[in-house]
């Protein structure tokens, strides 16, 4: 099973691993990722081909695990019948989550190959941590396990979030957005600003905030009425000032008449 782990950008200054062929040194990578916790996976190279060079179909990936060997970075060994794989210091570049399964394969102290290191880098003791916070260091280069990362979100997304600055103006997206309307650009953005201004409104992500602004915009705009024209307001104007004065309804005005009889209302 795959699993994350932390691969340090150094691992390309490596000049003994650039002496590998590319798709060996690809493969010396994703044996981090099949490792468990010690750094162990069974040598089974034809699983290992299928699972980190699933596309390389004639790739010989037992010829590539013994480069590596012969290289240093690996140790192939046999414990009573088990062959074994052991990446040389995981345990110094890597700190698995504490709730990761303990290994389940013979270490090869246990064969006649050199031991592993005795030190256990990826124990909960080992890994480097804030004094302030207890979590793991980000910057020491050492994996941070997924449960921090989830409590960290929210503090992180609430630093980001600030005010609307004087020259907000929107992006690419934002005035296609807006070119797919009848809304003017002017007015709806100094209103936008102003808005969000006078509100002490706090976002994280300013851009967004516009193109929804936008959005409801149109919808606004699709469920209000036009404008009155002047004659149009001149007409109302009329007939409200004639039924003042004559205390009837006016006759071209059928907004609250319900079954009167059009005699009546001339009468």
């Amino acid at each position: 099973m795959a699993r994350a782990r932390n691969i340090k950008p150094s691992i390309m200054d490596n000049e003994d691993l650039a002496e590998l062929d590319p798709l060996t040194r690809l493969l010396f990578i994703y044996l981090w990722m099949l490792a468990d916790r010690e750094g162990r996976l069974e040598d089974r190279p034809k699983r290992i081909a299928a699972q980190a060079l699933a596309y390389d179909r004639n790739a010989d990936a037992s010829a590539m695990l013994d480069a590596l060997q012969n290289s240093g970075f690996i140790e192939r060994y046999v414990v009573n019948g088990v062959a074994c794989i052991q990446i040389k210091s995981f345990t110094k570049h890597q700190t698995p989550h504490i709730r990761e399964t303990a290994s389940t394969l013979p270490s090869t102290e246990q064969s006649t190959t050199k031991a592993v290191p005795e030190n256990n880098l990826g124990s909960v003791e080992a890994s480097p941590r804030s004094p302030d916070t207890g979590y793991l260091i980000p910057d020491t280069g050492y994996l941070i396990p997924d449960s921090l990362i989830e409590q960290d979100k929210p503090a992180k997304q609430a630093k980001r979030r600030s005010q609307i600055s004087d020259d907000f103006y929107p992006n690419e997206a934002g005035v296609v957005e807006i070119g797919k309307t009848n809304l003017n650009m002017a007015i709806e953005l100094n209103s936008f600003i102003n808005h969000h201004k006078a509100k002490g409104s706090l976002m994280a992500d300013w851009q967004a905030a516009w193109r929804t602004w936008v959005s409801k915009g149109v919808k606004f705009a699709k469920s209000s009425k036009p404008p009155e024209s002047f004659r149009e307001r001149d007409d109302r104007l009329g007939r409200e000032r004639w039924e003042e004065m004559t205390g009837r309804i006016h006759p071209g005005n059928t907004k609250n008449v319900i079954n009167i009889n059009p005699v009546e209302l001339l009468a």
